[in-house]
This record gives C-alpha cells, structure tokens and sequence, in this order.
C-alpha cells in the first residue's frame, strides 16, 4: 500500500468517525433534553398535586369580575427572596405584586417554604409565548431553580422553571355547583445547551371542587 492509499484511507475514516461523533453528540442532546422536559412536567405536577389536595379554601382564586379572593397564604411567604428570569440573581422579597393574598402555600419539603403566587386575568395562547422573554403585563413570574446534575453550580447545568399560575372561579348555578376552581400553570424550561440556552414551554390543567379531586 502506498502512501497515497495510507493518506486516502484515512481520510475517510476521519469523515466516517467525525459523521458518527456528530451523530452522538446529537444523540445526547436529544436525550438530555427529554430528560429536562420530563423533569419539569414532573415538578408541576407535584405543585399541582399539592394544590388538589389542599383545602379548597386555602386556594386563592380570581372571580369572573377579577376580584381576588384571598386563601391561606402567609406574610412568611410573600417576604421570601426570590430569583430573577433574566440572571438566576437572587434578589430579597418581598415583590410587591406578591402578598399573603394571592399566595398558595406549597412546600418544597415538610420544613421548607416554596410558594407560588397566582396571576390575575386569563392565561396567555402558548403560541404567543415567546421563550425568554419578559412575562406579559400582569402576570407574576415564579422562577424556580432545580440543580438536576449536582454540580452546585450556577453556571453549570442548573435547569430554570418559571411557573405562571391561574386560580379561577368557575363556580356556577346551571350546572349546579357550588364551588369550582380551575388551575392553570403555565411553565417555562430554561437549559444550558453549551454557548446558549435552551427553550420548552408547556401547561397543565387541572379542576379542583368542593368534591375532594384525586
């Protein structure tokens, strides 16, 4: 075999090899990126969760005419630091547009503060969301972080959900109901994908009543 046949060779077999690692590097995204989805549609069901198994009164809630009904929130909640969208920066609470009012108190732990505060009105189309982008006028922004690799690191992989919450009176005499709430969270997944972040939105629904919903 020549040199020209050696040099020939492997040059191909640097083409075949660069096609199967980009092929892997490709593979791993896709997978890493299925298991931050799945992790935070798991999270919001387990704030979900939570809130169904609340008692009904404990739920703050929007009337039709927009007026909010105050559950079992705490000033201990709302003065809790909280982390801003833009840079994970911790910033000392409380938000002025978060109060004891507007708070459901859901926990992170048994011991462990971890609220969320609803928004008034009606939650957004997701298509008009755009990924990143400042939360629509009125609507409360729960930024949550999750560090889902242990790296204990800010700037390495730790994954960002902000959460936007409805609670929403649907209570009617037609159907003959007596007290009936509709919970909407729309939630936003924020994930280092090397030089730049990646995006995925999503919403869960839910019904809760004065009939215990399991």
């Amino acid at each position: 075999m020549t040199i020209v046949e050696v040099a020939v060779s492997l040059t191909i077999f640097a083409m075949v090899m660069m096609g199967v690692i980009a092929v892997l590097i490709q593979s791993r995204r896709l997978t890493e990126g299925s298991i931050y989805q799945n992790s935070a549609n798991t999270i919001v069901q387990g704030y979900i969760e939570q809130m169904k198994n609340m008692e009904l009164s404990d739920l703050p809630y929007y009337t039709s005419g927009g007026s909010l009904v105050a559950g079992s929130g705490t000033a201990a909640d709302a003065a809790l630091s909280y982390y801003t969208y833009t840079s994970n920066t911790l910033v000392t609470g409380p938000m002025p547009s978060c109060t004891a009012n507007n708070d459901i108190s859901t926990r992170l732990d048994e011991s462990t503060l971890d609220p969320l505060f609803i928004s008034p009105g009606n939650p957004p189309a997701l298509a008009t969301i755009t990924p990143g982008a400042a939360a629509p006028t009125g609507v409360i922004d729960n930024v949550k972080l999750f560090d889902l690799n242990q790296t204990n690191s800010p700037d390495a992989g730790l994954m960002q959900l902000r959460l936007w919450v409805w609670v929403q009176d649907l209570t009617s005499s037609a159907i003959g109901s007596t007290a009936v709430r509709s919970i909407t969270i729309i939630y936003q997944c924020r994930v280092p994908d090397g030089a730049r972040f990646r995006y995925t939105i999503g919403t869960v629904r839910t019904i809760r009543s004065d009939v215990p919903t399991f």
